[in-house]
């Protein structure tokens, strides 16, 4: 498939949330890979499969656990705010940064395992980021920059990402920061991406 960023921003106003986000968030479709990484490389899809092998096996979950979402899924952003910005591969100025490859993790019991984590850290009621963790836990996701970086906060997930991360660039070359979300159920992953997709298309039509 070849990547037209007009076109997919067209499709974006065009087709209802569902039907984008089932096109080019949960199919096969990989902006990252076949426009940035492999430039139109035959094996992209083994190599997109690869990806996957080397996360599943080390987070311990199924081969279908894993999903690539935002920018390095589609070309551009639907966060809010971002005006569809598209993928930014090597910052221009020192005002700028490249962008991150958002990966989603779909596991219950690894999401249990992090709030369960949670509940238990020394400092939850003081900790400055505690309503942010809170809202997300309630609508079903943890993002490992919201708890990683806490004081004495021991997990085997930071020891999973290291090693992920270290992999990925020995085997796949790739060098962009990822950024992991632990989801409970592809239920809520889909209602996020619903929700941020209705909202991008908003964003469009103010453009």
């Amino acid at each position: 498939m070849n990547y037209k960023y007009s076109e997919i921003v067209e499709e974006l106003k065009r087709l209802s949330p569902s039907e984008f986000y089932m096109k080019y968030i949960v199919k096969s479709y990989n902006w990252y890979f076949e426009n940035h990484l492999n430039e139109g490389d035959s094996n992209t899809i083994e190599k997109i499969d690869f990806f996957k092998e080397i996360v599943t096996k080390n987070f311990g979950i199924s081969f279908h656990s894993v999903q690539m979402v935002g920018s390095a899924k589609i070309g551009f952003s639907l966060a809010p705010g971002k005006a569809l910005r598209e993928f930014i591969k090597d910052p221009m100025d020192d005002s700028n940064k490249s962008s991150d490859i958002d990966l989603a993790i779909i596991s219950n019991s690894l999401f249990e395992d992090i709030w369960r984590e949670i509940r238990k850290y020394k400092s939850t009621y003081l900790m400055k980021n505690y309503k942010k963790i809170a809202s997300s836990i309630f609508l079903g996701y943890l993002n490992d920059k919201d708890f990683l970086d806490l004081e004495d906060f021991n997990s085997p997930v930071k020891r999973l990402i290291l090693e992920t991360n270290k992999e990925l660039i020995d085997e796949l070359s790739i060098m962009h920061p990822i950024s992991y979300r632990i989801y409970r159920s592809w239920e809520d992953l889909e209602d996020y991406q619903l929700n941020s997709i209705t909202k991008a298309r908003s964003a469009y039509s103010a453009i």
